[in-house]
């Protein structure tokens, strides 16, 4: 099972906010080992072990949103979770005064989700989207996005 498959039938068939997958990358993956460690030593109730995969997965600094990858590594983490670079249908970037922020438009929703980058990102940050859209990770019709000017995707 896929964690998109296992996040996907908890909030629809349990009803749970977000999914484990989700919630593990999102908290951090050697956070969740730590505290799985902590509960097995202190029970001693084997269902409390942190499963191996996740510890390897922490071991090979698969740490989730702080490390970039975990259970999802391909797509960006933005305000509200983990979008795919599948399902961005539009993006739109606006520069501030210490920060960029980076708003990010759903394929098939009328959703926007929005990622604040600091400056000591910014250029990383640029440089990513510019690769990820001339290999078609990112791909959206109409007119193509010049990350440096003012277009009718910054009125989203």
């Amino acid at each position: 099972m896929s964690p998109e498959d296992l996040d996907a039938a908890m909030t629809a068939g349990a009803g749970w906010p977000m999914g484990p997958c989700t919630l593990v990358d999102l908290v951090g993956i050697d956070v969740h080992v730590h505290a799985s460690e902590a509960l097995y030593e202190k029970l001693r109730e084997p269902r409390m072990a942190p499963p191996p995969r996740i510890v390897s997965m922490r071991n090979a600094g698969l740490l989730g949103r702080k490390s970039g990858r975990g259970f999802y590594e391909d797509g960006i983490w933005a305000e509200g979770g983990f979008i795919p670079y599948q399902n961005i249908g539009g993006l739109t970037w606006r520069e501030g005064e210490r920060q960029g922020t980076l708003v990010l438009i759903y394929r098939m929703r009328q959703l926007a989700r929005r990622l604040v980058v600091p400056d000591s990102y910014y250029g990383a940050a640029r440089r990513l989207l510019r690769d990820k859209i001339a290999a078609h990770d990112i791909h959206f019709t109409g007119k193509p996005l010049d990350l440096g000017v003012h277009d009718e995707r910054d009125d989203v």
